[in-house]
Order: structure tokens, then C-alpha cells, then sequence
């Protein structure tokens, strides 16, 4: 993956490839799935098919809890399964509402993503606390862009806000500690960046 990484790099470098803006475009949703797979899925649920309908009760078991209370963010890392906790049921929820059309998981999902907007951005000199916002914006991305068309503006521009200001700030600055931990950022920046609509 990371020579993937440098060759493209290499090449943006050496002007093989270019990216302009008015070449870019944003597909909702879009971060991690497509709406034809979602709707391929939500089509196999339907018709009771298996592995798609057995897992998508394991899914409704994620999805009908939560709460929109996040711990608090430390520098030891407390909290962190706390979050994980959230962030999956966020991401359940967003699942939950594309396969069901159910409003109610879809405003879950949202309130549990908005509630990050009331916590302090993740700390830059701190590895764990650099992992911890690539792993939560690794699932809060890709939950956001799912439900970015049933958002409210105000919900809209709270979570984009959130995202530039608590999770960004964290994402950009190389976590160079393991190998896995920048990957796992660029995977969350993608994410953000897609929801965003921000190249």
C-alpha cells in the first residue's frame, strides 16, 4: 500500500497526473460506498437473501442503541472504547436507515455525529490521541456522507464545521509512529474530505 502511495505521489510530482479543480467532483454518498452497491444490498435484505439479511439484524443490533453523550477526550487515551462505541453505532445507524428508509435511525446517526462538535479537537503531539481521530473519523466520514442529502443545512454546516475544526487539524499532521496509524488518517481524511465536498 505505501508504494502505492509514493508511486502516486511520484507521478503527481513529476506532472503525470493532474489534478485540477475543475476536474473534481464529489459523489454523495460516496466516502466508502456507492449508491448502487447500497442499493444492490438494501435489494438482498428485501428478498430475504443470505449472508445480506442475517447480517443486517446484526447490524439492527448496533443500530437501535446509542446515545449522543461522548466521553471526554484526555490525553491518556480514556474514553477511547467510549468513542469507538459511538462512532460504530453512528455508522450502524446511517446503514440502518439506507436499508429501511426508517427516519429514525437516520437522526440518530445524525445526533450522535453532531455531538462531536461539542468536544475539543484531538491532540497533535499525542500518537494515541492521532490515532483515536483516525479511527472515529474513519467511521463518522463515511456516516455523515451517507445522510449528507437528509441533513438539515444547520446539521450540515455544524458537522462540516466539526470535522474542519476537531478532526482535521489532527489528520494532517503525520502521525509517524507506526505505519498503519498515517494510513488510517488518510483513510479518515478521504472520508471527511468527500462529506465535506472539500478537495
Amino acid at each position: 500500500m505505501k508504494r502505492i502511495i509514493v508511486s502516486l505521489f511520484m507521478l503527481m510530482c513529476l506532472g503525470v497526473i493532474t489534478i485540477t479543480a475543475q476536474t473534481m467532483t464529489f459523489t454523495h454518498p460516496g466516502a466508502i460506498h456507492s449508491q448502487e452497491e447500497l442499493l444492490f444490498v438494501k435489494a438482498k435484505i428485501a428478498a430475504g437473501e443470505q449472508p445480506w439479511a442475517g447480517q443486517y439484524t446484526h447490524l439492527l443490533n448496533w443500530a437501535i442503541a446509542g446515545t449522543a453523550t461522548i466521553p471526554a477526550l484526555t490525553a491518556d487515551g480514556t474514553g477511547e472504547n467510549g468513542q469507538k462505541v459511538q462512532a460504530q453505532r453512528a455508522y450502524a445507524n446511517a446503514l440502518a436507515y439506507w436499508y429501511s428508509g426508517n427516519a429514525n435511525y437516520a437522526n440518530q446517526a445524525i445526533a450522535i455525529v453532531k455531538a462531536w462538535a461539542l468536544v475539543q479537537p484531538y491532540k497533535t503531539y499525542y500518537s494515541q490521541d492521532m490515532l483515536d481521530c483516525a479511527w472515529m473519523g474513519t467511521l463518522l466520514g463515511p456516516t455523515a456522507d451517507l445522510l449528507r442529502n437528509y441533513m438539515y443545512v444547520a446539521d450540515l454546516t455544524t458537522i462540516t464545521t466539526m470535522f474542519k475544526t476537531v478532526f482535521i487539524p489532527s489528520l494532517i499532521v503525520r502521525d509517524v509512529s507506526n505505519g498503519n496509524r498515517d494510513l488510517e488518517q488518510i483513510d479518515a481524511m478521504f472520508s471527511i474530505s468527500v462529506f465535506c465536498e472539500d478537495q
